[in-house]
């Protein structure tokens, strides 16, 4: 599974700035998880917590970790020469958070005796979600590793008619500028107002289309489409975020695209390619402002 994100047309400009963004969110995922396993650490909840739970969150601080320092390196390719060994380490990024996603999610489903509502057990649940975004989040990568491959063997002295790189961040990129948040990195919506209503209406739209479909083939649907409709009720709702969980909506939609779930519920042969197709429009013209 991959993320939404054509980066076909994307310069390097715009790829070096995504590449900074996820090393900001990696830090502060890494920050985010050990600050809150530490606290259950120290008051004892820890050792309560669910073994493959613990273990897949040791292995994702470790994968993030590795992924900052893959990921400088990708930059500093940027910066001199880009190898082909740069895709190669995107690529596997990218697929080692579709390993991780799938696991944490597999995990959290099999985790006995969940204490909801408990203080500490809320603790982990935001463990849970921190992993899965940040994850999630990472799936773009392998559609940034296809547009770095155009560039492998182009070296600095290359771009932009032989252009110092300092250049290539001084560059004007206004468009793009303008939803970033300076301070954080990171990119946000802006004020694409009406793709935001226009996304929540297609979100309720799904929502009652998949009232008709069997819990176990919905359920993950629907955990994704409540993550999407909080990211984009957040103050700044990151784009990045929504890419994730719009990814993740799709792919289950498209899931359902078979005779055995049309036989199931009727409705669903005439009414879900529409509405998916709708969803992705939405979500097209929201990354595209």
């Amino acid at each position: 599974m991959v993320g939404l994100t054509d980066y076909s047309h994307q310069s390097l400009t715009d790829i070096s700035i995504d590449l900074e963004e996820w090393n900001n969110s990696l830090e502060e995922s890494v920050k985010v998880i050990n600050k809150i396993s530490a606290e259950l650490i120290q008051n004892g909840y820890w050792k309560q917590v669910d073994f493959d739970f613990r273990s897949i969150c040791a292995y994702a601080v470790k994968f993030f970790d590795t992924a900052k320092s893959d990921i400088r390196e990708v930059i500093e390719g940027i910066h001199t020469e880009i190898k082909e060994y740069h895709f190669k380490i995107l690529i596997k990024l990218a697929t080692t958070a579709q390993e991780i996603f799938s696991d944490a999610k597999k995990v959290w489903s099999s985790y006995r005796d969940k204490e909801y509502g408990e203080a500490n057990f809320s603790k982990v649940e935001s463990i849970d979600s921190e992993i899965c975004n940040m994850a999630g989040d990472m799936f773009d990568l392998d559609n940034l590793a296809h547009r770095i491959k155009d560039f492998i063997g182009r070296k600095v002295v290359d771009m932009d008619n032989g252009a110092r790189v300092n250049n290539i961040f001084q560059g004007s990129v206004t468009g793009f500028q303008q939803n970033l948040d300076n301070s954080t990195g990171i990119q946000n919506i802006g004020n694409s107002n009406v793709d935001i209503e226009e996304l929540r209406s297609i979100i309720t739209e799904i929502k009652e289309l998949l009232g008709s479909v069997p819990n176990e083939e919905k359920d993950e649907i629907v955990e994704s489409l409540n993550d999407l409709e909080e990211t984009i009720e957040s103050d700044i709702p990151k784009k990045s975020k929504i890419k994730a969980f719009g990814a993740l909506v799709l792919s289950g939609l498209k899931k359902l695209f078979t005779l055995e779930t049309f036989a199931k519920v009727e409705t669903l042969s005439t009414k879900l390619p529409q509405v998916t197709e709708n969803f992705e429009k939405v979500l097209d013209k929201i990354f595209k402002n």
